[in-house]
């Protein structure tokens, strides 16, 4: 018989890190509920270009999808497509005009955090699509944590992951 695996959620394809992956169908369901209620936590890494005005903050904006230009963008709430899109972030450490920073997504918009960071002046590095093109790191941002309560051990599972992208290497900061 073959095994069931469910992806619970997904990452762009540039973007390095956990997934949370179902062995069986009752368990994808128990994820993606927690996914949805907000009880399942994602966190990421990312090398911003530029250091944000404030060390930490709350971001919230609305968001529409192009799907044209497979592009996201900041709208009006009262526009038809708008979806609501949070996030919080702490700068870790910064170096030569670039951040490390952890961001935490409330909401998991498509292309969220890129948006997010590139509208308060600080793009990913290596985004080409919402900041500018550089060096051959490619886009600096990993889900490095991932918890979620496991119902069938009994207990919160907590994963997190070193990024292997080189960018995040040279900041003098990294998060252990």
């Amino acid at each position: 018989k073959n095994p069931y695996l469910g992806l619970v959620h997904r990452l762009d394809q540039p973007v390095e890190g956990l997934l949370a992956v179902a062995c069986t169908k009752a368990a994808a369901a128990d994820l993606s509920r927690q996914l949805a209620d907000g009880t399942m936590k994602k966190k990421y890494l990312a090398v911003l270009d530029g250091i944000p005005d404030q060390m930490q903050g709350t971001l919230i904006h609305y968001l529409k999808k192009d799907g044209r230009t497979n592009m996201a963008c900041i709208c009006r709430e009262s526009e038809a497509g708008a979806r609501r899109a949070q996030l919080f972030y702490r700068v870790l450490g910064e170096k030569e005009g670039r951040a490390l920073a952890e961001i935490e997504i409330m909401t998991g918009r498509f292309h969220q955090i890129r948006v997010q960071m590139a509208d308060i002046g600080c793009p990913l590095t290596g985004d080409a699509r919402y900041g500018k093109a550089g060096g051959s790191g490619g886009l600096a941002l990993c889900a490095y944590y991932l918890e979620f309560y496991d119902k069938y051990a009994g207990k919160r599972r907590i994963f997190e992951m070193r990024p292997a992208n080189r960018l995040f290497a040279e900041m003098t900061v990294l998060h252990d």
